[in-house]
């Protein structure tokens, strides 16, 4: 009986029946929601980004350490020369899964349309980039307008699109931007306005085409999507590095295919994981399943810190916020220790900078440990002294106790240096239900600061709210927010704290502003010598840490859990083993 030979019916009757046969060691993979599309050009959910990884393969890839990028589609190291600002480097051998081979011609055709049609998510990264030229059929050429670091991690890692498979998509949307330019310079725009107004249909053409069937130069092939059920992907034949090795290790898959499966909640995608009718939950595991997940003999529970992390905003255009004072107060009074081990069950790390340390490489070694290895009692008589020497006052001065965030007298009418009462503040958060752990946070940093005598009120609220109100309307005065999955460039350094950024949608919310940080950050993106650019990375954060825009305050732990009875040879990456690595070296247990 061969599953991959299965008609779509049958296969739909054991999805039905809630598991899969295991003939063909097919790793069965739990998502919590359905991708969007599988339109690598439009695609912007995560539950996409992993169904896609199997398939859309980039130029250079992260080694399992996930430290150094190794040559992937690309078969050697990227070679930058200065004097012509150029980056050359040659491809490996190699054909899509239909059958076609994989030239130049298709990494020119993937960078001239992100870069004719500014497609999101990729357009920042390929801006810069003035020209691709294709040498041969295995060789590949960049032309920079000028040097730009964030080539090596983002440009060269972006995925390669089939130019055969959407030619004919952007031709037509070539034709629908020629006719839409016509019409808005005869409008009376400038060249430049005309442009930018005439992409909104063909880039909305572009990334709204259907695609149910992706191509691949990856590892495995779309079967079939059954929408709201499953998706089924087998192994590629044509996959270039099938059986063999690459940066010492030697790459598969293993495995004959992957089915991901929809659920609607996580007791369900946990009771299917208990069940066995999935090998692997994609998806992050509460505390509050841990202790039964981990009573089962069958079930491994991985752990690793996020790539992301969790912070304290403050909005710099309003008092006291826009004191570094009264934000070096608050970093004294936040125990970020205690918020680990209470809220955070010990599951995460307390950070002291904006680079977390699952970036080794650009993470600040000794940064500013507010309050770090002081007792309470001391903690609240640093930030008063940071308050006083500013001029700031109490009607009632707070006193604190010898236990853990209590006070012997609690502070009250807190006043500003020129002697008006500090206003009634908001600390907004996400609501318990979207993220508990940051709600709770919020909660106790609240009690800190209002026993310490600042007027402040926790406000919980829908995440899509709190957004609304901190990028678009920015209207709040603190607030307690995160980053997801960082990349390894420290670029996004420049693109939250840059005065720049500091417009409405942008990314700085904060408002901060330093003409020293701006000056060293467009250093740092165009210093192509890796140790010359971490050292001004560094200096980028000794001066956030010492301004306090915001304070960082954890790195929570990613859970994952797998079935250890089916599969073996899960690689753990920073960021957990959802990764390209794992679906390339796990094979079935032997019995």
């Amino acid at each position: 009986m061969n599953f991959l030979k299965m008609g779509p019916v049958v296969l739909a009757l054991f999805m039905a029946m809630g598991s899969v046969p295991s003939y063909g060691a097919m790793v069965k993979v739990g998502l919590m929601e359905e991708p969007k599309t599988l339109n690598v050009l439009g695609a912007k959910d995560i539950w996409a980004s992993k169904v896609l990884l199997l398939s859309y393969q980039r130029l250079y890839y992260k080694d399992p350490s996930g430290r150094m990028l190794v040559p992937w589609l690309a078969s050697d190291e990227p070679v930058w020369d200065p004097k012509t600002k150029t980056i050359t480097f040659h491809l490996r051998e190699g054909t899509w899964d239909d059958g076609t081979p994989f030239t130049s011609e298709d990494v020119v055709f993937t960078a001239e349309l992100i870069t004719k049609f500014r497609i999101p998510d990729y357009w920042n990264n390929w801006n810069f980039v003035q020209k691709v030229e294709a040498l041969d059929p295995r060789t590949v050429r960049l032309h920079l307008t000028k040097p730009m670091a964030t080539v090596w991690e983002r440009t060269l890692t972006s995925v390669i699109i089939q130019k055969s498979r959407w030619k004919e998509i952007a031709q037509r949307a070539e034709r629908l931007l020629e006719d839409n330019l016509r019409s808005q310079e005869a409008a009376g725009k400038s060249r430049s306005q005309a442009y930018v107004a005439a992409l909104a249909k063909p880039l909305e053409l572009l990334t709204s085409y259907p695609v149910t069937k992706p191509e691949s130069m990856g590892p495995f092939v779309m079967q079939q999507w059954q929408r709201g059920a499953y998706i089924h992907m087998r192994r590629n034949d044509n996959f270039f590095a099938l059986n063999k090795e690459i940066d010492g290790h030697k790459v598969g898959p293993h495995v004959e295919g992957v089915i991901f499966k929809i659920y609607a909640n996580t007791d369900t995608a946990i009771l299917a994981l208990k069940k066995g009718d999935i090998d692997y939950l994609w998806w992050g595991i509460e505390s509050g399943y841990l202790e039964d997940l981990r009573a089962n003999p069958n079930i491994r529970i991985y752990s690793s810190l996020k790539s992301g992390y969790r912070y304290l905003g403050f909005n710099l255009r309003k008092a006291p916020m826009n004191d570094a004072a009264f934000r070096r107060a608050v970093a004294y009074l936040v125990d970020k220790d205690f918020i680990v081990q209470r809220i955070l069950h010990t599951q995460g790390c307390r950070l002291d900078t904006v680079v977390p340390p699952t970036n080794p490489q650009y993470c600040l070694h000794n940064p500013p440990l507010y309050g770090n290895s002081m007792s309470w009692m001391e903690r609240v008589e640093a930030a008063k002294k940071e308050l006083k020497e500013a001029g700031y006052t109490w009607e009632v001065e707070p006193v604190a106790g010898e236990i853990a965030g209590q006070f012997k007298k609690k502070g009250g009418g807190l006043k500003l240096p020129g002697g008006l009462p500090v206003p009634p503040l908001n600390l907004l958060t996400p609501p318990a239900d979207y993220d508990a752990q940051r709600a709770q946070t919020g909660n106790l940093i609240q009690q800190w600061l209002r026993d310490f005598g600042v007027p402040v009120n926790w406000r919980p609220m829908a995440f899509s709210a709190l957004v609304k109100k901190v990028e678009a309307e920015r209207d709040f005065d603190m607030f307690v927010s995160g980053w997801g999955a960082l990349g390894h460039d420290p670029d996004y350094l420049r693109s939250f704290f840059h005065s720049r950024a500091d417009v409405p949608e942008g990314k700085n919310a904060c408002g901060y502003r330093n003409p020293e940080f701006d000056r060293i950050a467009d250093l740092q993106v165009e210093t192509m010598d890796q140790r010359e650019r971490e050292a001004l990375v560094f200096k980028l954060q000794e001066i956030l840490m010492k301004d306090l825009p915001y304070i960082p305050l954890y790195v929570p732990m990613n859970l994952e859990a797998v079935r250890a009875d089916r599969f073996e040879g899960w690689v753990e990456m920073p960021g957990g083993i959802g990764n390209l690595w794992s679906f390339l070296q796990i094979r079935p247990k032997k019995r």
